[in-house]
């Protein structure tokens, strides 16, 4: 069984219900928090009122998607000393929605549906433990 070195906080921007379930499973089995943002406009509002340690952003959600989340998200992290991790969660796999991710402030990208192994390297490149 996976063993957990920190308790994390979650924030999932996730419109699907399916993959809300299967997201929130994942996380939960291995030992973490996490909370549910329905679309974008929910993810900052959370946001804004809790603090994480990662925030999984879908990308194509109502209301707000994932690319204008995150730039909300960034704006308002402009005069803090931390910047929090915003891993896109998508299952567009083509390159330049990589690159869009990457160029409004996003930190990395994964396709759904992915693995503990593949969040786990993210993690290790972003400097965080799971």
């Amino acid at each position: 069984m996976y063993k957990v070195k920190k308790t994390l906080n979650f924030l999932l921007a996730e419109d699907n219900i399916f993959n809300q379930m299967i997201i929130i499973t994942k996380i939960k089995q291995i030992g973490h928090k996490i909370d549910l943002a329905k679309n974008g406009k929910e993810a900052v509002e959370m946001f804004n009122l809790k603090t994480y340690d990662i925030i999984l952003m879908d990308l194509m959600m109502p209301i707000m998607d994932g690319f204008k989340a995150t730039s909300i998200i960034r704006n308002s992290e402009k005069n803090k000393d931390k910047k929090t991790p915003i891993i896109a969660v998508t299952a567009n796999a083509l390159d330049n929605e990589k690159e869009k991710c990457l160029k409004i402030g996003m930190d990395n990208f994964m396709n759904k549906p992915f693995s503990i192994e593949e969040l786990d390297k993210i993690f290790i490149k972003l400097g965080l433990n799971l």
